[in-house]
């Protein structure tokens, strides 16, 4: 568990959560509802997710926009990829930068594909 997984918790080690109404009338006299304290914790976790390009299963990294910027909270390192099935296994074949496999093109005439 990570600490601030561990910051979000309480004592007992569990979340608690309440019915939404409660929430909702907390705000109206004025406080925070009793689980917005998880708030800054998952942000502070989002906010140091840290996976290089290639990292993930679709080839992009995972780093966010940290607050105060004008892209603030979208991932920096996401980019389209273009996958395909190219026999046995898919592949990234573009962007090259973490392209897995030369693209096959034209596509074989064993593929319902082709043209």
């Amino acid at each position: 568990m990570h600490d601030a997984e561990k910051a979000a918790r309480g004592a007992d080690g569990e979340i608690h959560r309440g019915p939404p109404e409660s929430a909702v009338q907390e705000r109206r006299q004025g406080r925070r509802p009793q689980h917005a304290r998880y708030d800054e914790a998952i942000r502070k976790a989002a906010l140091d997710v840290d996976i290089p390009p290639g990292g993930t299963i679709q080839g992009y990294g995972v780093k966010f926009f940290p607050p105060g910027t004008p892209l603030s909270g979208q991932n920096e390192r996401s980019t389209p990829v273009v996958m395909q099935n190219a026999g046995e296994h898919i592949s990234v074949v573009w962007p090259t930068k973490i392209q897995t496999q030369d693209p096959v093109f034209p596509l074989p005439k064993s593929s319902i594909y082709a043209a």
